[in-house]
């Protein structure tokens, strides 16, 4: 005999950016965003182009510094900025992650023209995104082919600037690779003996790849200084990304000693590294492993809860990284804290990503609703929380309605179905309360027949969450086809959907979602 346990849960409820080579000394183009935003199906990138004169042929050298994958399989448009004509022939010469060599032609004018890269099929709506990249465009023509590159008139076309669409789909800096060049040298210039290297990076430029180092990171010297700027009462965070060239960090920890100013001092114990410890949902302290493959980078995010009362002044300490293998390295921190006090620890600022602090909270585990919420109210089998209410089934004890602000969402009531070889089981429970709070109630409802015994243990929350662990037992040999949950959806009231399998998206007609992951078996 095998006792499956199922889960359900139900819920109610343009600026131009500074130019590269200020900002780092190295990067080859100036990456920016235009005032006005570009046709969405060109994709988000694009180069522009200087061309002097007109031409049969002409050649682009384009260092773009890219780590996406499959940077060949991608379509090229070339446009005249004046006029919108594309230009009908491009012939790639050598195209990988670091530079894309091309020709293309004829231009038959000087001027100034649009290198897109990354085309895309438009997708009507929102949610998850399904389409793809638009594919490598048609070979260059009969009457234009690569023989005639060795003949023709040619000229060079001249990168001015590198923009994005949007600031948000900027890959600078974060996302422009250093060259294999430049990380030889980075490396020679910073020998670690093939131990780890560490990056200290400030909040405002999350770490985004695994697999490259930024171009940014090469004029940072190991065991440089990290500074940076935060006020008294923020929570203020900071990335360190752990490089591991040639062989696996395993176990990585940390320590870092107080903060220390002048005339205070933050201590240790303030720190927090949230790859690596913090609270579980249940509001239990725990540890974890994290380990950095060879070749690839780690970021670790740090927050340090900042006093409200904390004098102005230059906090100093030092953040040692180690690995199981001994391997150590550290870096020199130095924050300066000044200024008013933030009243809301910089939550209404998504760049300080001081919300980090949230995975710790362990707001809404006691019985007591957390601010702005209310006391829920339940009576006999109706459930109140914020404007809703669940009525639920007597028998089956699932909502047979639900009303949010007096809207009925429900055509018909949830069901939870068992169909076994006989048909369809209709047993009928009962419930028993075994708590209610200010904040949640939770009980247990029961049922059998003289093939199943079955148990779900109910919780219903303050905000509206509901959740539902059922137990069944076989009394005996029985063939199960399925076992399912019904939930019919007035779409005039509910007009989207999100979970069970499905991205954000308008509410469809009917729907069959799978677990995905197998039913846990206990008692077998």
């Amino acid at each position: 005999m095998k006792t499956f346990i199922l889960s359900l849960a139900i819920t109610l409820g343009t600026a131009t950016m500074a130019s590269a080579a200020t900002q780092l000394g190295e990067a080859p183009y100036r990456y920016t965003t235009p005032a006005a935003q570009w046709a969405e199906s060109f994709g988000n990138h694009r180069a522009v182009l200087k061309i002097d004169k007109p031409a049969d042929v002409v050649t682009l050298n384009y260092e773009w510094r890219r780590h996406d994958a499959n940077v060949a399989e991608r379509q090229f448009l070339i446009i005249d900025a004046a006029t919108g004509d594309t230009i009908p022939n491009v012939y790639r010469h050598a195209v990988d992650n670091e530079r894309c060599i091309i020709s293309f032609g004829p231009v038959t004018k000087a001027g100034e023209y649009y290198f897109y890269y990354l085309p895309y099929k438009v997708q009507p709506g929102g949610g998850f995104y399904y389409l793809n990249y638009l594919p490598k465009e048609a070979a260059p023509s009969q009457s234009w082919n690569a023989q005639r590159l060795q003949t023709a008139e040619t000229a060079e076309a001249v990168v001015t600037e590198v923009q994005s669409r949007s600031n948000f789909d900027s890959f600078f800096p974060m996302e422009i690779i250093a060259l294999q060049s430049e990380v030889d040298a980075y490396r020679k210039a910073n020998s670690r003996d093939d131990s780890f290297y560490l990056f200290a990076e400030d909040r405002s430029n999350a770490v985004r790849m695994r697999r490259n180092l930024p171009l940014a990171w090469m004029a940072q010297p190991q065991g440089a200084i990290f500074t940076g700027k935060a006020a008294p009462n923020e929570y203020y965070t900071f990335q360190v990304a752990v490089w591991s060239p040639t062989q696996a960090g395993d176990e990585i920890s940390y320590t870092i000693s107080d903060l220390r100013s002048a005339t205070a001092t933050i201590p240790a114990s303030a720190v927090t590294c949230f790859n690596i410890e913090g609270v579980d949902p249940n509001g239990k302290a725990f540890t974890k492993v994290v380990s950095v493959p060879a070749a690839r980078v780690q970021p670790l995010w740090f927050g340090i809860d900042i006093p409200a009362s904390a004098p102005a002044g230059n906090y100093k300490a030092t953040l040692t990284i180690t690995a199981r293998n001994g391997a150590s390295h550290s870096l020199p921190i130095e924050i300066a804290i000044d200024g008013q006090p933030i009243a809301d620890r910089g939550d209404s600022e998504p760049w300080r990503h001081s919300r980090l602090r949230w995975l710790n909270s362990t707001l809404g585990l006691d019985d007591t609703p957390t601010s702005q919420y209310s006391d829920i109210s339940f009576n006999g089998n109706r459930f109140e929380c914020l404007g809703r209410s669940i009525t639920l089934n007597k028998d089956s004890y699932l909502p047979e309605k639900i009303d949010s602000w007096s809207n009925s969402v429900l055509s018909r009531p949830i069901a939870f179905v068992i169909e076994t070889e006989n048909g369809v089981k209709r047993l009928k429970g009962t419930f028993e309360v075994q708590k209610v709070t200010r904040a949640n109630m939770s009980g247990q409802w029961k049922a059998q027949d003289a093939d199943l015994e079955i148990t779900a243990d109910l919780k219903f929350e303050f905000d509206g969450w509901i959740n539902y662990v059922y137990t069944i037992t076989p009394k005996r040999e029985l063939t199960v086809k399925d076992i399912r949950l019904e939930i019919d959806i007035d779409n005039r009231i509910a007009q989207y959907v999100l979970g069970a399998g499905l991205p954000g998206q308008d509410m469809p007609q009917s729907y069959q979602g799978k677990w995905d992951t197998p039913e846990k078996t206990v008692n077998e």
